[in-house]
């Protein structure tokens, strides 16, 4: 019976693992080095256990029994198949290794405890390696999952600005049409002899186009596209609104945003304005922003700060709550974070370094 259990571990998973040798294996380079080195190994210990003579019995058992790590190895980095794998091969190398005495129906204690024990780890390490097969694959699924939620969120915040951006461009057309009759409006007054009051009502035509102005870039801030996250919250209407609040210090900014996508500087764009806008509503005292550009090996992005000047002062649990309801989605449609900390909001945004196309 442990025979023909053994017969069974050392065949069936080579014939599972051929029927299923079409289906994705999920093989990365980065496990590649450590796969072949595991199965060097594994190679390695059964010729030595082969090879020597049987005068040193206790080696080879020795070395035998070492074959588990590397087994233990390759079933860990890829889970039924590593075990399909390394279970065959053991068994195989234990039957080469073994002496027998030739005889029909003889009986052999070590051989038969080595069976026994054979027969054990590789239940165990099958066992093992379909657990983490099926873990690693409900792994895999949950993160596509979340991948494709990640990629529709960041649609529809593209399809959202996209139409705030005409929007935006249609009440800039309406601005200039509305310009250009003050302007010849007051073409006309100051060639009827009426200057003064051209005068003032181009005065008042700019006071008003200004304000026009600014309030479409709170609409879409399309100098974003041009001059890059930092100047288009400072030269913007947000800035202006800023200033006129009295209690938001002057922006400190760190690191070059033009490196990122657009996509990401308007989503950084409208958490921002969000965060400060929730903290003037709700909190008393004066705020200090801080954002900071950066890139680490694949990954690229930024880290917004607001802080309460008062150190003493501490946000509000309700504040709080709002702040992580308000602005989680657009923060997690970028892979980032949000931490709110005594009396600071941290931001996190990032996203993959796109490496541009050879021309």
């Amino acid at each position: 019976m442990i025979g023909d259990f053994t017969a069974i571990l050392t065949l069936a998973p080579l014939a599972l693992l051929w029927i299923r040798r079409r289906a994705g294996t999920g093989w990365s380079r980065r496990i590649a080095p450590r796969s072949a080195a595991a199965a060097c190994t594994l190679l390695g210990m059964g010729v030595a256990a082969a090879l020597l003579p049987a005068d040193v019995a206790p080696l080879r058992a020795g070395l035998l029994l070492l074959m588990a790590l590397p087994a233990i190895a390759l079933t860990v980095l890829h889970g039924w198949r590593g075990a399909a794998i390394a279970v065959p091969f053991w068994s195989i190398v234990t039957a080469f290794s073994m002496h027998s005495t030739g005889l029909p129906g003889s009986f052999d204690a070590s051989t038969y405890a080595w069976q026994q024990h054979l027969s054990l780890y590789g239940v165990a390490l099958l066992s093992l390696g379909a657990s983490l097969s099926y873990y690693q694959r409900q792994y895999r699924t949950r993160a596509r999952s979340e991948q494709q939620v990640l990629a529709q969120s960041r649609a529809a915040l593209h399809a959202s600005e996209a139409a705030l951006r005409h929007r935006a461009q249609q009440m800039r057309r309406v601005g200039e049409g509305i310009d250009l009759s003050h302007a010849q409006m007051a073409q006309w007054l100051q060639a009827h002899g009426y200057a003064r009051l051209a005068d003032s009502l181009l005065h008042t035509a700019e006071v008003c186009s200004r304000q026009f102005r600014a309030q479409t870039s709170m609409v879409y801030p399309a100098a974003l596209e041009q001059i890059g996250l930092y100047l288009a919250l400072q030269t913007g209407g947000i800035g202006q609104e800023w200033e006129r609040s009295y209690r938001v210090l002057p922006p400190r900014f760190g690191g070059d945003p033009c490196r990122l996508s657009v996509d990401l500087q308007l989503a950084a764009y409208r958490t921002l304005t969000d965060a400060v806008s929730l903290l003037l509503e709700r909190e008393p005292g004066q705020l200090r922003v801080r954002v900071r550009c950066g890139q680490q090996r694949q990954m690229q992005g930024l880290v917004m700060t607001l802080r309460l000047l008062d150190p003493a002062q501490t946000i509000s649990a309700a504040t709080t709550v709002l702040a992580i309801e308000r602005l989680s989605a657009r923060i997690r449609a970028y892979g980032g974070r949000i931490e709110c900390r005594g009396g600071c909001i941290r931001m996190v945004m990032q996203e993959t370094v796109r490496v541009p196309a050879l021309p």
